[in-house]
């Protein structure tokens, strides 16, 4: 990938936490239910595995699981850190926010599960044909 490339997914990735910030406000999702977020999250794997789908179809067959790996880098690194500042940091929560914003964790997770598997099943298909 080139810098370009990077930057643009470092881009990405930051307007996407900013756009779940947004989504959670005010308290960050806490104000629903764990039922709730239960199934947000598992909806979110849903989109995610379709997204994922659409965005390594687009890339060469020998690229995808680079970009799979690069994807999930991106979307996994800068929002922990954004998270681990306004959580850990600013809401003086340390480590603690692990627990307490859960379902963040479970997001971090959600991304190699999405894009990793996808590239590999992609792959075998490409095999067998």
């Amino acid at each position: 990938m080139s810098p370009k490339q990077h930057l643009n997914l470092l881009v990405q990735s930051l307007v996407a936490w900013a756009g779940f910030f947004a989504l959670g406000w005010p308290d960050y999702f806490q104000q629903y239910s764990t039922i709730a977020m239960a199934c947000a999250s598992v909806l979110l794997q849903a989109v995610l595995g379709v997204w994922g789908t659409w965005v390594l179809s687009r890339v060469a067959p020998a690229q995808r699981m680079k970009t799979a790996l690069w994807y999930s880098v991106y979307f996994t690194v800068p929002l922990a850190l954004c998270d681990a500042l306004y959580c850990g940091v600013y809401l003086g929560l340390g480590n603690g926010y692990f627990v307490r914003y859960w379902y963040l964790t479970v997001f971090y997770a959600s991304i190699w599960v999405a894009l990793v598997p996808t590239a590999l099943v992609m792959r075998a298909n490409l095999t067998r044909s």
